[in-house]
């Protein structure tokens, strides 16, 4: 979440390659995707979108 939040697409790229999941959700159900897209980092939103993250999830 936070490499996603803080715009580290090469983190982001080796959390995914290591097995990290790309949906999970915080307790507020925040995503890496929903931090990424707030914080207008677009190579990780694409990293995470061709990791297959879901535009589905909503946040509470």
């Amino acid at each position: 979440m936070v490499a996603s939040q803080n715009g580290h697409v090469e983190v982001v790229d080796k959390l995914l390659q290591h097995g990290a999941t790309v949906d999970l959700q915080k307790e507020d159900g925040w995503s890496s995707l929903m931090a990424a897209s707030q914080n207008g980092h677009v190579e990780v939103v694409d990293k995470l979108l061709q990791h297959g993250a879901s535009v589905d999830l909503q946040d509470k």
